[in-house]
């Protein structure tokens, strides 16, 4: 059997990692779509832009 030196973490330990490591997957999904969301914003204003100067 293979023994395994590193350490046991804690568990309040795992539940840190864990829970940052969900908080971090989070946050960068909403960036993601706040990104996606401002770049859609955009183009429906250039819209508006375009047929304010067409009109």
């Amino acid at each position: 059997m293979i023994q395994t030196f590193a350490p046991k973490r804690p568990n309040w330990q795992r539940v840190m990692i864990t829970v940052l490591g969900l908080g971090a997957a989070a946050g960068w999904s909403m960036f993601a779509v706040a990104g996606h969301s401002a770049a859609e914003t955009e183009r429906q204003l250039r819209e508006q832009v375009a047929d304010l100067r067409a009109g």
